[in-house]
């Protein structure tokens, strides 16, 4: 680290804007987050970083009113630059970009350096529990990131507060959409058997984020493990059929190892089966209720899915056509 550094204002007044940096801005995760922020641009101003500060996506931010940034995990002159004069910090690392947990936990260790050189006041690092650690599978990417939150809790730095997801309602359109079986009838290929699993609308998570930056002192060195609902993947089949008649949804039974051989070319798809098996042999540590008190709008399974017929239509027309061509 640098032994004279430019650091963030160590006073703070009620009526003055905060610079928030926003990693991983184009992503799922950082552009909820920066919706969120810049819905209240009185007190926040949102820094923007991105690879491709002069693509589409990095555009689009900067018509909401993003300043956009260039940034590089692993370059920490960037770093350093997309965190000067910052208050606060939103990270989040992808394992899936490099598909290297070393690699991911250095990323991180990076920003979390330049924040502490930085005095920035209060980072938000978006992480998941140990799954070697609890139940002895090797997840990379749920084990890289509990790597980098026990280093933050043992940086110094000033304020932090760490955040666990679930499952995204929108794997259902993005990453595991249900598959066609007959005319109108379709499969939900999720192989968690009747295990319960937690899920959320990654577009609902900003506010949470911008609850706990909004209230910092109270949310510090807090581990909170974000949730909308609970549900089985049986109820999640009778919801969309509720609401996409008439489609009928059923859910596959399969085994992790099959999920795995009729999938082999997504890329990190053993990852993807360790973490269905982690799912299913332990109980994630998610809180419905302490993050109904950060979004107290947070919808459950049932009101996202009528909330989003259309887009959830229009992702099954372009998997069948995608499932006919191939």
């Amino acid at each position: 680290m640098a032994e004279e550094a430019e650091t963030a204002p160590e006073t703070e007044s009620e009526n003055e804007t905060k610079i928030i940096t926003v990693f991983g801005a184009t992503g799922m995760q950082g552009g909820s987050v920066i919706r969120a922020l810049c819905q209240e641009s009185s007190k926040f101003k949102v820094r923007a970083v991105t690879r491709h500060p002069d693509g589409e996506r990095a555009q689009e931010l900067k018509e909401l009113g993003c300043e956009v940034v260039e940034g590089d995990y692993e370059e920490c002159d960037l770093i350093r630059d997309c965190l000067k004069g910052a208050w606060g910090c939103f990270a989040v690392t992808d394992y899936f970009e490099t598909m290297d947990k070393s690699c991911e936990v250095q990323q991180g260790k990076n920003i979390i350096n330049t924040c502490c050189e930085l005095k920035v006041n209060h980072v938000v690092y978006s992480g998941l529990e140990s799954a070697v650690r609890i139940s002895g599978l090797v997840c990379d990417h749920f084990d890289g990131k509990a790597e980098v939150e026990e280093y933050i809790k043992n940086s110094g730095v000033n304020k932090y507060t760490i955040i666990r997801l679930p499952w995204y309602y929108e794997n259902l359109y993005e990453n595991t959409p249900p598959q066609k079986i007959s005319e109108n009838k379709y499969k939900l290929p999720i192989p968690i058997g009747n295990s319960y699993m937690y899920g959320i609308s990654v577009d609902e998570i900003g506010e949470c984020i911008h609850s706990i930056f909004m209230n910092s002192e109270k949310y510090h060195k807090k581990t909170i493990g974000l949730a909308a609902d609970q549900f089985l993947i049986h109820t999640c089949c009778k919801i969309l059929t509720k609401h996409l008649s008439p489609l009928e949804f059923v859910h596959a039974q399969i085994s992790c190892d099959e999920y795995e051989d009729q999938n082999q070319s997504i890329p990190g798809v053993k990852e993807l089966s360790n973490m269905f098996r982690f799912y299913k042999q332990a109980r994630s540590d998610r809180n419905i209720e302490e993050s109904r008190e950060l979004n107290p709008k947070l919808s459950n399974l049932d009101d996202w899915v009528k909330q989003n017929k259309e887009k959830l239509l229009k992702a099954l027309e372009e998997n069948d056509k995608l499932t006919a061509e191939s």
